[in-house]
């Protein structure tokens, strides 16, 4: 769905943008390895139906009803206190030549690939993940209203510790085949 106004229509890029939400019981946290094997399950099923454009739809169908999409945006009201945004593979399908996994194209190299996850109001966190080049980057963003810096450095070397543990005790076998 584009949501550009006429004034971005000369901007040479668009974002694709899809949403799902993925809720675990809190007693799940206890065993990572089978938390982990229950999101990728999820994931795939999702990505193979392509669930992800429901946001998209919902939004569309917000938009016919009489002040729909303002009722379910309004400020006053919190979704979440913390995002997650996977970005997943980056530049994964671009037709460009690499090197050490990294795109190349006349004399540049593009080293790495950054984000700034944005913290809304009444979200008191954001972490993002992404991976090119052979890497897994993690990228957090934090209200300063909630989060001291210590605070948030020791909320992410926590995230980064989970995350090696995790990797570490699970050996990643496919759950489902995606064709």
């Amino acid at each position: 769905m584009n949501l550009r106004v006429p004034g971005d229509e000369k901007m040479p890029a668009a974002n694709v943008v899809a949403m799902v939400n993925i809720d675990r019981w809190y007693g799940m946290y206890r065993n990572p390895a089978r938390l982990l094997r229950s999101i990728a399950w999820e994931m795939r099923f999702l990505q193979y139906f392509r669930f992800s454009i429901a946001f998209i739809r919902c939004i569309t169908l917000l938009e016919r009803i009489p002040n729909g999409l303002s009722y379910v945006t309004r400020a006053n009201r919190c979704y979440a206190t913390s995002v997650l945004s996977n970005m997943g593979r980056v530049l994964h399908h671009a037709r460009l030549p690499r090197r050490d996994g990294k795109l190349v194209t006349g004399g540049l190299l593009l080293e790495g690939v950054e984000s700034a996850p944005p913290v809304r109001p009444f979200v008191a966190t954001s972490l993002t993940c992404l991976f090119y080049g052979g890497r897994l980057t993690l990228v957090q963003n934090y209200d300063r209203h909630h989060f001291t810096p210590e605070a948030a450095n020791e909320l992410l070397a926590v995230t980064v510790r989970q995350i090696q543990k995790t990797a570490a005790a699970v050996e990643l076998a496919p759950v489902a085949v995606v064709a």
